[in-house]
């Protein structure tokens, strides 16, 4: 990656500098499609005499291929290990100079300290490596622990991205409530547009999947996504009902992933179950709204955003009723026990058999959707690195 020049633009525009952690990985889920969305965003909806947007990671071995102008593209050096352990270690070196001295720095995911002596914005998206360190490495916990450390100590305001994560923030980090932001996230336009036949029916032959006779799934195959409840449920469903494979699974292997393969077989799902990998941006929206129904059975989310992506691709989403889920799917899905298998086959043969019940998720889905957009939360963060700025 290039380093931004020094100093301030000519033109007197605030410089804010995105700090995100491997922009440039080829599968990006959850936060890597938030530094995306939000960086993008930012830059789109400013104005270039008032506003500029960098967005900067530790060195990587490629360019994030969705950086474009009028959003700049900075490097924070390297080795990666080397750099997070001495910010973990020593809180040096700081990395205004890298970044061209901007006004306000604004780390997107506490992966690791970042020091700087500008204004520190952060947005936490969970406390899930704290919460639930049995999902983690070792040496992730740490560093998201001392990265939580750096943000309590040092951030002058917390961006949350549900009211949810703002309250455990507050119950479990210790951060005043008054530091901290609720910015929803949103839904990107593609899975709005609604592709043509022959496009759908190309994406579906790509898949092995008839169009509306199949289940998705969308995230990592992880404990934490809880598939191992949909697989029991689809054991029990008509196997009529559905399209063979009944059950897509988009997203790479993850922690568990062994697990979950090892249930298809066991339950005797060999066949119904088809385990995509990652699906690229272009392809998951059309594979979501070919399907029948997104189920996302995750054990906690800090805001859960596939519930609204499915709802913005016109189909029903059938989601569990943990972390953020409720408060972001409101009553636009359905929403199912962690753990009742037979909630689950419920669902499913529900949506599979009621027309009219499946049609109503569809229209509660498309009203709910539509307050969910990057350029509303790129304005929200906006108005937060602002009131940081105003009050320096």
């Amino acid at each position: 990656m290039p380093e931004p020049e020094a100093g301030a633009p000519s033109n007197g525009a605030r410089h804010v500098a995105l700090v995100g952690h491997r922009l440039a990985a080829p599968a990006a889920t959850g936060i890597g499609r938030y530094y995306a969305e939000i960086a993008s965003g930012l830059a789109r909806t400013a104005d270039p005499a008032t506003h500029r947007y960098t967005v900067a990671s530790t060195r990587e071995p490629g360019s994030p291929s969705w950086v474009a102008p009028p959003l700049g593209l900075g490097s924070l050096g390297g080795p990666r290990r080397a750099l997070a352990m001495a910010w973990a270690l020593t809180g040096r070196p700081a990395v205004d100079r890298r970044l061209g001295h901007p006004a306000l720095v604004h780390l997107l995911h506490p992966w690791a300290p970042v020091p700087t002596r500008a204004p520190l914005v952060a947005t936490v998206h969970d406390l899930m490596p704290l919460l639930h360190p049995e999902w983690y490495g070792r040496v992730e916990r740490w560093s998201y622990r001392r990265g939580i450390h750096h943000v309590r100590a040092d951030a002058a305001a917390v961006v949350a991205v549900s009211q949810w994560s703002a309250d455990q923030l507050v119950a479990e980090a210790g951060i005043e409530r008054d530091r901290i932001h609720v910015v929803w996230e949103g839904a990107g336009d593609e899975f709005r547009h609604r592709p043509t036949t022959a496009e759908q029916a190309a994406v579906c032959r790509a898949h092995g999947v008839e169009p509306g006779r199949f289940l998705v799934a969308i995230g990592a195959v992880s404990t934490r996504k809880n598939l191992a409840v949909v697989l029991r449920a689809l054991a029990q469903v008509d196997p009529a009902l559905l399209g063979s494979p009944a059950l897509v699974v988009a997203g790479p292997a993850g922690q568990g992933a062994a697990e979950v393969e090892a249930a298809v077989d066991r339950l005797g799902l060999t066949g119904r179950v088809r385990f995509a990998g990652y699906v690229p941006g272009g392809e998951l929206p059309v594979l979501l709204g070919a399907s029948m129904a997104l189920v996302h059975p995750s054990r906690d989310e800090g805001f859960g955003i596939t519930p609204i992506e499915a709802m913005a691709a016109g189909v029903p989403a059938l989601a569990s009723d943990a972390g953020a889920i409720p408060e972001v799917a409101g009553e636009a899905a359905l929403l199912v026990g962690l753990d009742d298998v037979d909630g689950w086959a419920a669902a499913i043969t529900a949506v599979a058999t009621d027309e009219g019940h499946r049609a109503d998720l569809v229209r509660r889905g498309t009203d709910h959707q539509a307050r969910f957009t990057w350029d509303r939360a790129a304005e929200a963060t906006r108005a937060v690195h602002d009131a940081v700025l105003d009050v320096r």
